[in-house]
């Protein structure tokens, strides 16, 4: 089989004869270094825009009986630069490196580099690590109210419902857990009668 790796600076094509990866000992490879003529931005943000990093990026692509191979990884801002040529090129997200950063894995993405640069932007989900933790309501700053504190996945914004029987529930708003945390201010009018408080992730 033919591997063509991407490298920069290369100004000539070589061809070797070698074994490639100790997992695949039965299979020879010609690899073959290729000056890239263009470049792939990949931009790794989850739904709330929050940059996902240390990612490993691989994109694939087969032209002419060479498959093409080049792999960059996400720096703080979520993003990643891979050398390419022009192409169909198939984009797949480390899953395992995402399972560690606590996201959902991704399945591939399929790019079209027709000009010299493209980009494509990928959205993980986050795996939700616990339920919402929620206090007793306890007395506020003001006469006839209460706060609620809770604990939840950072950047999640959960409803807060209340109910008197555990059956029907009633919204009373939403909140953001920005850091993790969060609180609820209620008149105490409003829970007086309720004596069961939840929040569950909005939708």
């Amino acid at each position: 089989a033919r591997l063509g790796l991407l490298i920069s600076g290369l100004p000539t094509v070589t061809f070797q004869e070698l074994d490639f990866f100790d997992e695949y000992p039965e299979i020879e490879f010609d690899i073959m270094a290729v000056e890239p003529s263009g470049t792939i931005e990949v931009n790794l943000m989850d739904p709330l825009g929050r940059p996902v990093s240390n990612i490993q990026i691989r994109g694939i692509m087969e032209d002419g009986g060479v498959r093409y191979d080049a792999v960059g990884i996400t720096d703080s801002n979520g993003q990643a630069t891979l050398p390419a040529r022009s192409g169909n090129w198939t984009l797949q997200p480390n899953n395992e490196d995402l399972r560690i950063a606590g996201y959902q894995p991704l399945s591939h993405f399929n790019v079209d580099l027709s000009s010299p640069s493209a980009s494509v932007t990928m959205e993980p989900l986050r795996f939700s690590e616990q339920p919402p933790m929620l206090s007793a309501p306890i007395p506020g700053d003001q006469e006839n109210e209460v706060v609620v504190f809770g604990q939840g996945d950072p950047g999640q914004r959960y409803d807060i419902e209340v109910s008197s029987d555990l059956s029907k529930w009633t919204r009373l708003g939403d909140v953001m857990a920005v850091d993790g945390t969060f609180s609820f201010i209620q008149e105490q009018a409003d829970l007086s009668d309720r004596k069961f408080v939840r929040a569950r992730k909005s939708r």
